[in-house]
Formats: C-alpha cells, structure tokens, sequence
C-alpha cells in the first residue's frame, strides 16, 4: 500500500488496560489512544536493529496525547511509513 493510503485508513482508538509484553514475558499495561490501521495494527516506531529484552512494543504515543494524534488525522497521516511498524494485538 501506498503512504496515501495508508493515511486513509488511519482511525484513532482508546485502548483500556492494554498489557504489551517484551522478549521476557514482562508486560506494561497501556491506557490511552493510539492511531491504528484496521487489519495492520497499532502504529508504532521501529527499534533498533539490536532491541533489548527489556524493551515493550508500545504504540506511538506522542507528548501532545490525544489531540496530536487527531493533529495528525487532520493534517492528511504521516509523511512516510519507512520509520513505523505494525504491532497487532487481540483487542483492538
């Protein structure tokens, strides 16, 4: 898919008690909104080529929280998805 259309399908969602887990089945539990695409999954920033154990696949969650996410919506999406990945989960 195309960057433009990506940005079409992009909706908003509030996640409620969320748990998101790294390589050593700890988890965090996430409360907020994040920006997904339906059948793609949550948006996220990809790490590293070397990702830690410790480290939790998280949505991107900007400072300005919700209203950044809908600034984005509102400004068209993102210019690229080169430097963002995917993460699925069960819930959403």
């Amino acid at each position: 898919m195309t960057t433009t259309q990506l940005n079409s399908k992009l909706e908003i969602v509030k996640l409620k008690n969320v748990k998101f887990y790294n390589k050593k089945n700890q988890y965090v539990v996430f409360n907020g909104h994040a920006l997904k695409i339906k059948g793609l999954g949550l948006i996220r920033y990809k790490e590293s080529s070397n990702e830690q154990e410790n480290e939790f696949k998280i949505p991107y969650y900007p400072v300005g929280k919700l209203k950044a996410l809908k600034d984005i919506l509102k400004g068209g999406g993102f210019l690229s998805y080169y430097e963002l990945e995917f993460n699925q989960i069960k819930s959403v």
